[in-house]
């Protein structure tokens, strides 16, 4: 029996994983700094609502060079095992080819590849190389409520005879056209039009020019995003969505405007590569609201209370906070120990607390003045006093946007997708009562 494999490089090294085991392949553009993880960690990365650690494939491997140095730019794999989805950085993509189905049980599998050896990766490799907890992961909304897991989503459009497919991730409205009068931008540009639509002002680009075929106005506007920045792309028609199983989407490596391809229909589609996308997002785009209608309904939402330990950003939630103390209103007694997070011993309401700090763990230090703050903090049975160097806000986040981990000891408790992109790790303050010794004895009754 004869299976898919992805075959891509690091280094000088050709590499495979089974396209089954492949979840999605991106390109990184956003990385969250991790503390107290492996040297194999690079941080947490992100694509559409999910986040991923993203992993330096190199080092799991033992790999000798300097790898890793610059992940803004390459290519990941997110891989699914059986502890979770890990995103692995890789250098290029060469291309996908049948192979004979080998052990699932092995660790890694060689084949001959011409006149070079491949070396497979598996799942059960990276379970057994990669230790540190995953992300749930979080479904997609709308069209992508009814994918599968193996299964990517397009918007399907035609230009002429051409099937052109766009990442439905990046797809934030479609509009009818045909009524609407474009204003004519005097550039030799692609992006030459602007349509006034429902209180916005969209930048458009004519798909037709771009691909050098005779230019006419199309039906269909598609609005690509991110963020608060929308670019408008001119097409024939929306000709279908389609949901596709990722083992049936060919890769390319070439630097062109499309990077993947499938057959839909019995139609070549070819994907525009998000890269591009986001590039002519960036280069083009107006800023403008979108509010699709679901996000116009009311959402559970948590109270999340954004905080700083020296200069590093975290968020903890704010049902886990029971009091919020100024530095200067507590009495703070010395305790003799080396452990490295107390700080000493304090009394509020006929308890006493260890006052515990991260400062050791994150190679911060807290400078006390008007900012600092004591926060009581109660989560899973535990309750504690931890001092930080400052609230920074408070924020409501929809419950859909919390991505908890897959493990109750890490240090991190898991992250959300704040509104400007950014990854915001939750801290986990029970994870000091194991790392420090403590087991749980950080409250007693005064």
């Amino acid at each position: 029996m004869k299976v898919s494999v992805l075959e891509f490089t690091i280094g000088d090294g050709l590499f495979g994983i089974q396209a089954d085991y492949i979840k999605l392949i991106f390109d990184v553009e956003v990385i969250k700094d991790v503390d107290m993880m492996p040297d194999y960690v690079i941080g947490i990365t992100r694509y559409g609502e999910n986040v991923y650690p993203l992993i330096c494939t190199a080092r799991i491997l033992e790999m000798e060079g300097d790898f890793c140095t610059q992940p803004i730019g390459k290519t990941a794999i997110v891989v699914k095992t059986r502890k979770g989805l890990y995103a692995l950085l890789i250098d290029e993509i060469i291309k996908i080819q049948e192979i004979e189905k080998t052990d699932e049980n092995s660790i890694i599998n060689f084949y001959k590849e011409q006149d070079t050896v491949l070396e497979e990766i598996t799942p059960k490799f990276i379970e057994q190389r990669v230790n540190i907890p995953s992300f749930f992961e979080k479904k997609e909304k709308d069209f992508a409520k009814t994918l599968s897991q193996e299964e990517r989503a397009f918007v399907l459009s035609e230009i002429e005879d051409r099937i052109i497919g766009f990442d439905i991730d990046l797809v934030k409205k479609v509009e009818d056209i045909e009524e609407l009068k474009p204003s004519q931008i005097p550039t030799e540009n692609w992006v030459n039009r602007v349509y006034s639509l429902k209180n916005m002002i969209i930048k458009t680009g004519n798909l037709r020019k771009l691909l050098n075929i005779n230019e006419k106005k199309g039906e269909n506007l598609i609005l690509l995003g991110k963020g608060s920045k929308i670019l408008g792309i001119e097409v024939d028609r929306i000709n279908d969505f389609a949901a596709v199983p990722e083992n049936e989407i060919s890769i390319s490596t070439e630097e062109e405007i499309f990077d993947r391809y499938f057959i839909h229909n019995g139609k070549i589609v070819s994907v525009i590569a998000n890269k591009h996308i986001n590039n002519w997002i960036d280069q083009y785009a107006l800023k403008s609201e979108i509010h699709h209608e679901e996000e116009t309904k009311r959402k559970d939402t948590k109270e999340i209370l954004l905080i700083k330990i020296g200069n590093k950003r975290f968020a903890l939630k704010m049902d886990e906070i029971v009091e919020v103390l100024n530095y200067e209103d507590v009495k703070i007694s010395t305790y003799p120990t080396k452990n490295p997070y107390i700080k000493g011993i304090m009394a509020f309401r006929e308890k006493t607390y260890y006052l515990i700090s991260f400062e050791a763990a994150l190679n911060q230090k807290i400078d006390i003045d008007e900012n600092t703050k004591i926060l009581i903090f109660q989560k899973d049975g535990k309750e504690g006093a931890l001092i930080i160097s400052e609230i920074e806000d408070i924020l409501s986040v929809p419950e859909e946007k919390i991505i908890p981990v897959l493990s109750e000891d890490s240090f991190i408790d898991g992250a959300f997708i704040s509104d400007t992109g950014d990854i915001i790790n939750f801290l986990n303050p029970n994870w000091i009562y194991n790392a420090g010794g403590l087991k749980g004895e950080l409250v007693e009754n005064a």
